[in-house]
């Protein structure tokens, strides 16, 4: 994969429910140089279950915390593994139009 232009992160804990729905939004975007940080908070739920076959795309990543450190702690965790120039916020149970990270670039 080219090194991204965007770096997505996304902490997330007890929503496997809508977490397929937000990586969705993202991989439907018209901005295709992105990654993203998936960084599960020691979820109870079957969020990991959900995550695996989205693993498929490259860039997709996922990081399973042993114990739930809070949203700062996973927030700072994904920031830690971005690798691109812009950062960008998606939680887990939202979506993204398909022109968001689009629009960033022209900022």
């Amino acid at each position: 994969m080219d090194h991204p232009l965007i770096s997505v992160v996304m902490p997330t804990y007890g929503h496997a429910a809508f977490i397929g729905r937000a990586i969705h939004s993202l991989q439907a975007q018209t901005e295709s140089r992105w990654e993203l940080h998936i960084i599960d908070d020691a979820s109870h739920d079957a969020t990991a279950d959900v995550v695996a076959p989205f693993l498929d795309d490259v860039r997709i990543h996922y990081r399973r915390r042993a114990v739930n450190g809070g949203v700062g702690v996973a927030l700072n965790e994904g920031l830690d593994a971005s690798r691109a120039g812009f950062i960008a916020y998606l939680p887990s149970d939202d979506l993204l139009f398909p022109d968001h990270l689009a629009s960033l670039r022209e900022i």
